[in-house]
């Protein structure tokens, strides 16, 4: 993320989601990305949450720098 200057936050803060996700990472090499707004939106299943649209292409740039990585071509 730095390569791409998104600002991110490493808070180490446990979620429930990561629980079903760890699995994943039993029998092959994963890694986790929450993406959200910040802290002064909706959390993420409460009934005022909304996905801001903003985030997309973020999120779009986030992935393909990842890919960019894997295959030598970043």
């Amino acid at each position: 993320m730095e390569a791409i200057d998104v600002p991110y936050g490493d808070a180490g803060v446990p979620m429930r989601a990561s629980e079903d996700f760890g699995v994943f990472g039993w029998s092959a090499k994963a890694a986790m990305l929450c993406l959200g707004p910040g802290e002064d939106y909706a959390a993420l299943h409460n009934p005022d949450y909304d996905f801001p649209d903003d985030l997309i292409p973020i999120g779009s740039a986030i992935f393909e720098r990842i890919a960019r990585d894997l295959l030598g071509t970043a």
